[in-house]
């Protein structure tokens, strides 16, 4: 039974703490204590193994081979924003990721960095939306 959370820590706390026998998370804030042993990951949703955690299979090795999801993290703006100020934007932060204080920050947590230009990620935005429209609708659950 789908029990929604506010977020990943409480999933991840009911877990270790017994309240819920699993939960479905974030690898990388789930990281550490798979490595420490306090959690086990049993499949991950990406199309290949991740890299932090290559021991874990991902979901289309598990027998659900329609079952790829990511979680990602972007910078958005107001959809009126103008292209120019759109691009300067990405320029900015692809400049600053780029930096050695950038890397720094990058490798220290177990994120996999894409560089998607603005159009890009619209469309994988857009494709998401209608991709999880179709299966609500074909769970019959039904919006606000």
């Amino acid at each position: 039974m789908p029990v929604p959370y506010k977020g990943a820590s409480q999933v991840i706390t009911d877990v270790i703490g017994g309240q819920i026998p699993s939960g479905m998370v974030d690898i990388s804030g789930a990281l550490p204590l798979l490595k420490a042993g306090r959690l086990r990951v049993l499949a991950i949703t990406a199309e290949e193994r991740y890299p932090f955690a290559p021991e874990v299979p991902t979901m289309k090795e598990s027998g659900f081979p329609e079952l790829v999801n990511y979680t990602y993290s972007s910078i958005f703006v107001r959809s009126e924003t103008p292209d120019p100020i759109v691009n300067r934007l990405h320029e900015g932060f692809r400049t600053v990721m780029a930096s050695s204080e950038g890397r720094v920050y990058q490798a220290a947590r177990p994120g996999i960095v894409v560089d998607y230009t603005p159009q890009q990620i619209r469309a994988l935005v857009a494709s998401d939306l209608e991709r999880f429209q179709k299966i609500a609708q074909a769970a019959g659950i039904k919006g606000r």
